[in-house]
């Protein structure tokens, strides 16, 4: 297979383009705009190693284990800080005995489920019924109680959107709560944002959704690692080529 100087700056051997200004390797794209552009599928076996940071623009779906929840992924940071819309649901109401939430973890419309959130991720929380009240608050549910308004923006939303930003303090367990309604309402687990040693998960009842979830973000951290790898690319290509 034959390489091909396609002008001063961009070698080529077919499916793989080299941006040699901009120290860009782009597969199946032919001008890379990123440290590593790929266009198709990508599938990588064995260990990779590195320092990941970064986001996914966007996932429609992801399967982890046989066990593991199809769900949306949107942002995993590995360093500290606050990520941009980690994950987005849209509340609808069963009638005023449950909310129902679309969205990530979610396979279809369900009412009043139990949600995992990871500290230092934002999250949104989308309410244009103009009714039911979107509370998030320390009380448990059953009642109107008590706001928990660290990082939240629009709490008790009834016509927007609530952002929850969630501090590394935050409790491990709050909960959702409609204003108006007593029994429209549920948990909400705090996790953090790795796992360190190796974790012993019982998978049974909420404990396998929490298995699922530190799955799902665990994953996630994977997408994130294409600049290492370009990196590895380019110097590779580059000696072959010179």
């Amino acid at each position: 297979m034959g390489k091909t100087r396609q002008s001063a700056n961009l070698v080529s051997d077919n499916s793989i383009y080299i941006d040699l200004d901009n120290q860009r390797v782009g597969i199946k794209s032919t001008s890379p705009t990123a440290d590593l552009d790929v266009v198709g599928d990508l599938n990588v076996s064995g260990t990779i190693t590195g320092t990941f940071g970064g986001s996914i623009a966007s996932a429609d779906s992801a399967t982890t284990a046989t066990y593991a929840t199809t769900a949306g992924i949107a942002t995993y940071a590995t360093t500290a800080g606050i990520a941009t819309n980690t994950s987005k649901w849209i509340l609808g109401a069963d009638g005023s005995s449950n909310y129902t939430f679309t969205g990530p973890g979610l396979t279809d419309s369900t009412n009043d489920p139990t949600i995992y959130l990871v500290r230092g991720q934002s999250y949104e929380f989308e309410n244009t019924m103009g009714e039911h009240p979107f509370r998030i608050q320390s009380t448990a549910n059953g009642s109107v109680g008590t706001q928990y308004n660290d990082g939240v923006t629009n709490n008790d939303v009834s016509n927007g959107i609530l952002t929850f930003e969630v501090p590394f303090d935050a409790p491990d367990t709050l909960y959702y709560q409609c204003t108006a309604h007593p029994s429209m309402g549920g948990k909400i687990y705090i996790l953090d944002g790795g796992v360190v040693g190796n974790p012993i998960i019982n998978i049974s009842g909420e404990n396998n959704k929490q298995a699922d979830a530190l799955i799902l973000l665990a994953e996630s951290s994977f997408a994130s690692f294409k600049s290492s790898l370009a990196n590895f690319l380019f110097s590779i290509i580059s000696y072959s080529i010179s």
